[in-house]
């Protein structure tokens, strides 16, 4: 079963921070299946937080933070979403969902195109 591993930005374990991703609390880490299935991973708490985000220093930490996952989920784009996509294996998505289940749920319909992209060296806006 073909799979791919999100990392989504959270405050408050219920919504997407409306922020950038290196800008939140946490690192709430899923599991999504071609079956539209997904499984929460892990969470991380974020020790990059208070870093300038426009600074590479601030992405490669969160790098090291997350490690495995595939692709990541905010609701703003920042400077280091656009340098993750050119220089790193992570696919940046921006959504427009609010909640963490309906961001999971977006990501999960649209399965076949994100897991196309990954590794292409794009940015995929506006889910």
């Amino acid at each position: 079963m073909e799979s791919f591993k999100i990392c989504i930005g959270t405050n408050d374990n219920r919504s997407i921070a409306n922020t950038h991703l290196g800008d939140t609390s946490f690192f709430n880490i899923y599991e999504l299946y071609n079956n539209q299935e997904f499984k929460f991973v892990k969470q991380i708490v974020n020790s990059s937080k208070d870093m300038d985000h426009s600074k590479e220093d601030k992405m490669r930490s969160i790098i090291r933070l997350i490690g495995d996952v595939e692709v990541l989920v905010s609701k703003q784009k920042s400077p280091n979403f656009i340098k993750i996509s050119q220089k790193t294996k992570y696919l940046p998505i921006i959504v427009k969902a609010d909640t963490l289940d309906s961001v999971i749920e977006i990501i999960g319909r649209s399965f076949t195109e994100i897991y196309k992209s990954i590794g292409t060296m794009d940015i995929i806006l506006d889910f």
